[in-house]
Parts: structure tokens; C-alpha cells; sequence
């Protein structure tokens, strides 16, 4: 997913888009360090329990890891930069993360940090940017809603009385909140699709088996980028 952006201001913020951001990073406009804080205060400050998008977080890794493409940056590293070096982002709770447990909203499904899944792999480790967090669902991403047992509800960011939509209500949301530039959900009957159009953004659900599957377990067919 990606915001839509229509500010003509060339200061770099959370609302520009998840490219300018790492042109600006790699021609030192703005640090990787800069932008992470950016969104870890309008994190801390804005998703309270009202809207309750970005569910799982470790913000200590994500500064580390931002301060580590900084130095990549000094350094002159350019040509082992990808193309999201130092960008923050989130990925979809159903996502595996060496660094963050994923339920799926279900109780009775538990599968503890250390497991990987090439998608995250290849926005982490190949694309360069930094994961801050994860995102709300609902249980097993199986509604057009995000509400589950395990994290509760998420609200639309323009309207806290409104649903974002679902699967993926979390992600969407919290790009439509200025949360992160860059996020990736799973989409099999609309669940990128159906909460972009309900939050304002930008969704796309990738042709089927261009995208490894996000969740070794369920191998959704398809995985979607906002």
C-alpha cells in the first residue's frame, strides 16, 4: 500500500510517499534515523485505543536498524542499497517476522517470533526498509472487518465510528494515519482491496504467484502492497 500523496511541499514527511522518502534518504535530505522517529511519534501520539492499527511493535529494533542504513549511507554503500533503504514500514499481523509473534487474531494459533517468510524478507532484507511494527486483522483474515480476540478492534482513522475493512482494516489504517509509507497485507477476496477503498489509499493485490506467500501455514495465493 502506498499514500496518495497530493502535497506539493518538498519537505519530506509521513505523508510522502514511500519513494521520495528513500531518495531522500540516499542523497542525505533526511536521515533514516529521522524519518523512523517521525513515525514512531505519530504512533505514540495518534493510535490509541481508538483506532488500535499498529497492534505489535518494537521500535528500539527499528531505530537500530535505521541507524545502521545511515551509516550504509555515510559509508557510500550506494550500490547494496534497495530500493526502500531506511523507508519505515509495517507488515500485516498474518505476516511471518523473524521479530515478532503472529496469531492470525486466533487464540489458538501460535507461532512464536524466529520464523520468516520471504516476504518480509524481501521488503527487509533485499528492499531495505525498516519494520517498526505489525498490523491488526481479523481473526484469521477471514472477514471484511479487523476485529479479533487477541488485539480488539480497529477504527477508520477518518471516522473512529466506521470500520476500516478487512482483512487488512490495520494496514490500511494505518497508512490512511500517516503510521508508516509503506505496508504489505495479504489479499485472497479483497482484503487489500476492499479497506484501500474504505481508507483513502492506494492497494494492490499482485497477480497470483508473483508474490511468495507471506504465511507459510496458510499460503495465501496472493500477497497485496498499499
Amino acid at each position: 500500500m502506498t499514500q496518495d500523496n497530493n502535497n506539493d511541499d518538498s519537505t519530506i514527511h509521513v505523508y510522502s510517499s514511500a519513494l521520495e522518502m528513500a531518495a531522500a534518504i540516499r542523497t542525505g535530505t533526511i536521515t533514516s534515523r529521522e524519518l523512523v522517529e517521525q513515525h514512531i511519534a505519530r504512533i505514540e501520539r495518534l493510535d490509541h485505543w481508538k483506532i488500535n492499527a499498529v497492534v505489535l511493535r518494537d521500535f528500539d529494533a527499528a531505530r537500530a536498524q535505521a541507524d545502521k542504513a545511515d551509516e550504509m549511507v555515510r559509508n557510500g554503500e550506494s550500490l547494496l542499497l534497495g530500493p526502500f533503504h531506511g523507508v519505515p514500514l509495517t507488515l500485516k499481523e498474518s505476516i511471518f517476522t523473524p521479530n515478532f509473534k503472529t496469531t492470525m487474531g486466533d487464540p489458538k494459533f501460535w507461532v512464536p517470533p524466529g520464523a520468516h517468510s520471504e516476504t518480509a524478507r524481501l521488503m527487509m532484507e533485499d528492499g531495505g526498509a525498516i519494520l517498526m511494527g505489525k498490523t491488526n486483522l481479523c481473526k484469521n483474515a477471514l472477514d471484511w472487518e479487523s476485529n479479533n480476540p487477541i488485539y480488539g478492534a480497529t477504527s477508520n482513522p477518518f471516522d473512529t465510528t466506521k470500520s476500516p475493512g478487512g482483512s487488512s482494516g490495520g494496514a490500511a489504517a494505518a497508512l490512511a494515519a500517516g503510521f508508516t509509507p509503506l505496508e504489505v497485507g495479504t489479499d485472497l477476496g479483497g482484503s487489500v482491496r476492499i479497506p484501500a477503498a474504505m481508507n483513502g489509499v492506494v492497494g494492490h493485490c499482485a497477480t497470483r504467484g508473483i508474490v511468495p506467500a507471506p504465511n507459510p501455514v496458510f499460503r495465501w495465493p496472493c500477497c497485496g502492497g498499499f
